[in-house]
């Protein structure tokens, strides 16, 4: 089975709140920026990348052996015509093939579920705080250490909101979030360098570069943390990234997850719906 049981996705952040290093990477597989998954670390990471059946309905329709990961994935994709990219690529783990199964559905409800179950169970011991500030002078208290990049992503892409019902629209209407997601993803291909020669490893070497930048950021003793410009355009090639596997409006599963995760409170400070400091949509 290319999917994690309840049970075993509890023991897994239970494991991982108790401090147990071996689970670690399981936690890091569950990020938006999905590293784990990309570049093969961790155990599950290890199962995903040996999904040679395919299984369609559950969001798998290339086996992973046929995944060049260092060719454009418009080329990729093109050699696999009338097939959703998010399924092409959905061999990679969780985080590709239940997209596809939310895209087919025309429902991410499920998707955000999922990765909400996580978010239960990581966040509330956490109590550190940091706030980041972007080049624009623009700044935001975050308090996800264990991948403070979920929110950098989340936060430099425009997918956190103050507003209740856009939360709650973004999540629940299929046709408003492509919406959305149309328009962003016409910008990236606008403004990001080599849009349409993004590869898989592309998008491994960027994340790998901004979560460590990042998590520097995080361990220095200052209150403020400086992002950098190109830890920014590590976003957006991400985001571009999650764009191009779906012909431009790739990003949907992203913004929705973004806006169930959390909601911008007062004081330049994220909430998050995992801790009841966001009303859930």
């Amino acid at each position: 089975m290319h999917r994690m049981t309840l049970a075993a996705l509890y023991l897994v952040l239970l494991a991982t709140t108790c401090g147990t290093s071996s689970s670690v990477d399981d936690v890091y597989e569950m990020s938006l920026l999905q590293v784990a998954l990309v570049s093969g670390r961790g155990a599950n990471s290890a199962r995903a990348s040996n999904a040679t059946v395919v299984d369609p309905e559950h969001g798998i329709c290339v086996p992973s052996y046929e995944l060049d990961k260092a060719a454009p994935m418009e080329e990729v994709m093109a050699q696999h015509e009338g097939q959703d990219g998010w399924c092409v690529f959905g061999a990679m783990g969780e985080w590709s093939s239940l997209c596809a199964v939310a895209r087919r559905e025309e429902s991410v409800r499920g998707f955000t579920d999922y990765f909400e179950m996580y978010y239960k169970l990581l966040l509330p011991p956490m109590k550190d705080q940091k706030t980041f500030r972007l080049p624009d002078g623009s700044s935001l208290a975050i308090r996800d250490k264990v991948y403070p990049l979920d929110d950098i992503y989340c936060w430099v892409n425009g997918w956190y909101y103050a507003s209740y019902e856009k939360r709650k629209a973004l999540v629940n209407n299929f046709t408003y979030l492509e919406e959305v997601s149309e328009p962003f993803c016409r910008s990236l291909e606008e403004s990001v360098p080599n849009y349409h020669r993004i590869s898989v490893d592309d998008a491994t070497d960027e994340t790998s570069y901004d979560m460590k930048a990042l998590e520097a950021m995080w361990a220095a003793p200052d209150a403020v943390a400086q992002i950098n410009q190109t830890v920014v355009e590590g976003m957006k090639l991400h985001a571009a990234f999650k764009c191009i596997m779906a012909g431009g409006k790739g990003a949907l599963c992203d913004i929705a997850n973004c806006a169930r995760r959390g909601c911008l409170l007062g004081n330049n400070e994220l909430g998050y719906t995992a801790r009841g400091e966001c009303p859930d949509v």
